[in-house]
């Protein structure tokens, strides 16, 4: 009997030596992966803030074409009343004529060149390439339950016919709204703090779909400009 004791006390002993080994593995490995996850996390970040910069000069360059395209068009439009205003036959109709032709051109130049046309289409690509660094962390944009879109227009604003108001504009939304994420409650935000927190992706929608307070109602075209979002990701940590 006094045998079989000790040789299951030298059993139990080798055992715990054994799993202690194992523990001790374990740790090591978790630490490597903690450490490997935030040091890409870290360099998502960073590429982050230098594709915001690029992202920030392309919308300004599509506003301002839009602003140039918008009174090209409102030049040929005031030109045009200016040519029906004049008596026929007239000098003055002849010069406002000839300024109403102008102005056509310049539009018709404008509309062809589609300058504009070319960065909206940079603009897609660099959404796509923030997509892809955020996946990078292994998580992808959450969709939105149909409860939480209820709870979104809940507390959305609307005018007195019952229409929706963008959130950042107070303006009418005519077609369908977006549901845009308020200001510093942004995609990139949450998904770096999914990731330090060691979210998966069944995980990291519940959480954003149990947040319904860190969206709005949006128009297509605020939501897509990116305008009223918060620069790069500072902030991302106080997210809770």
């Amino acid at each position: 009997m006094l045998f079989w004791n000790c040789y299951t006390s030298r059993l139990s002993a080798e055992e715990q030596a054994r799993q202690a080994v194992k523990d001790e593995q374990a740790f090591v490995k978790k630490r490597l992966e903690t450490a490997e996850k935030s040091g890409i996390r870290e360099q998502a970040q960073k590429k982050l803030e230098e594709l915001r910069t690029e992202q920030k000069k392309t919308q300004t360059k599509i506003v301002e074409l839009e602003n140039e395209l918008h009174e090209a068009r409102a030049k040929v439009n005031r030109l045009k009343d200016k040519v029906n205003e004049s008596p026929r036959g007239s000098e003055a109709r002849a010069k406002a004529l000839e300024e109403f032709n102008a102005a056509k051109e310049e539009l018709k130049d404008l509309v062809e060149s589609d300058e504009l046309g070319g960065y909206k289409e940079e603009r897609g690509k660099q959404n796509k390439t923030e997509e892809a660094i955020l996946e990078s962390l292994e998580l992808k944009r959450p969709t939105l339950w149909e409860s939480t879109k209820d709870a979104i227009k809940k507390f959305a604003k609307r005018n007195s016919a019952g229409k929706f108001l963008d959130a950042n504009t107070g303006g009418v939304i005519e077609d369908n709204p977006v549901y845009g994420h308020k200001r510093g409650f942004e995609n990139r935000r949450l998904i770096l703090k999914a990731s330090q927190k060691g979210m998966t992706q069944e995980q990291f929608t519940k959480w954003v779909n149990d947040h319904p307070e860190w969206f709005q109602l949006e128009t297509k075209a605020n939501n897509e400009s990116h305008v009223f979002e918060k620069p790069g990701t500072d902030g991302w940590e106080q997210i809770e």
